[in-house]
């Protein structure tokens, strides 16, 4: 992930809020976007991404809060005054016309020459590499190369925002992934302030330099992809921006043990043992919790042992090089995961192993709320 230098908010959004009737859809949410930078919007289907791009653009009107660009005040002008361009999830490609006239008639609407609109054209064209299809309709093209068309349609505005929703998810796995790559370099190379929509947080983690993690209408938290990886700010943002995702056990209580602290749900599937933090977590002894703790940092070793705390049976092993997932199942039906390298690989489904929880790749949220509890 690319580092941006402190530069001048381009775009500031300042407690949006949308309503359908009774229904808010975007519920008072705020955050900026600098110039060069891209953030992402990232959160399930329904969470309000897509009609905050509208808001911006201007094709929905906001029912409060204001949108500012370059320090203007843009809620009340039409969509075609700000200069802001939207590639849509579904491309919304005229199907009657040519790759070449869908990507020149923003140009042809501002009235330029049709040599400039051929020069540029051509530009845009080799950039996203469909030049081989500028003579060809949508109906003739694959899905990467109307994803492609609609993005050349949006980049040879020379916009001062880009707003792209969701425009990778109509295209197959392979595809997806490779065009992640693409698209950043197209990112660095055209300089784009951009707001990027997608449910995928690897998709955001690739292409954005900050992400805003939305739900129910709400930015949760925004951060780079350490941040949220590493201080996650509850149960949701936890376990949706990762894959893995952290794994999570529920109702668990804080006890004093000896010299110690003790962790353990209520089956004592899972026990842990605080050393070292000890005195940090003293204050919440006798609290509810939510346990969580990386697969990336989990250790297993193979046990004798059939049952117990801290006791898993491994149930499915995805081999994804060059890392392996584990799918462990302990006494109580709970399943936990853990990640290590493929290279490393010496369990075999059915395996029981124990499970080496370590109090510095522990996490702990509030029961009731999911907040996070930092210690």
């Amino acid at each position: 992930m690319k580092l941006v230098p402190k530069m001048a908010e381009k775009l500031v959004v300042k407690n949006l809020v949308k309503k359908y009737g009774d229904f808010t859809a975007v519920k008072g949410i705020s955050f900026d976007v600098k110039e060069g930078e891209v953030v992402a919007l990232l959160g399930p289907s329904g969470c309000g991404k897509t009609t905050t791009l509208k808001c911006i653009a201007g094709l929905e009107e906001v029912t409060d809060g204001e949108i500012y660009l370059d320090g203007r005040l843009i809620n009340d002008l039409e969509p075609w005054q700000r200069n802001i361009a939207m590639v849509f999830q579904s491309y919304a490609l005229y199907p009657n016309m040519k790759a070449y006239d869908i990507i020149a008639f923003p140009l042809r609407v501002r009235g330029l020459s049709e040599n400039e609109i051929k020069r540029r054209v051509k530009e845009v064209a080799e950039m996203l590499k469909i030049q081989h299809v500028l003579d060809h309709k949508p109906g003739e093209l694959s899905g990467g190369e109307r994803q492609r068309v609609a993005l050349a349609r949006a980049l040879i505005r020379d916009a001062d925002v880009y707003l792209l929703d969701e425009p990778l998810t109509n295209l197959d796995a392979k595809l997806r992934i490779s065009m992640r790559s693409e698209l950043r370099e197209i990112i660095e190379r055209t300089k784009a302030t951009m707001i990027y929509a997608t449910p995928d947080a690897n998709e955001a983690m690739v292409i954005a330099d900050r992400i805003a993690v939305m739900k129910d209408g709400e930015i949760v938290q925004i951060g780079d992809g350490l941040q949220l990886f590493n201080e996650p700010r509850n149960v949701f943002v936890a376990t949706y921006t990762s894959y893995p995702p952290m794994n999570i056990i529920e109702n668990c209580s804080i006890k004093s043990f000896k010299e110690s602290i003790i962790v353990e749900n209520e089956s004592r599937s899972i026990s842990i043992k605080i050393l070292r933090k000890r005195e940090r977590i003293r204050r919440l002894i006798g609290r509810k919790v939510i346990v969580g703790f990386r697969p990336q940092l989990l250790k297993l070793e193979k046990s004798d042992k059939r049952e117990g705390s801290n006791i898993g049976k491994i149930i499915l092993i995805e081999e994804s090089y060059p890392e392996a997932i584990l799918h462990c199942i302990l006494h109580d039906n709970k399943v936990v995961t853990a990640v290590m390298p493929l290279s490393e690989l010496e369990f075999s489904v059915g395996d029981y192993v124990h499970l080496e929880i370590d109090e510095d790749n522990l996490y702990l949220f509030d029961q009731a709320s999911g907040e996070r509890i930092v210690v």
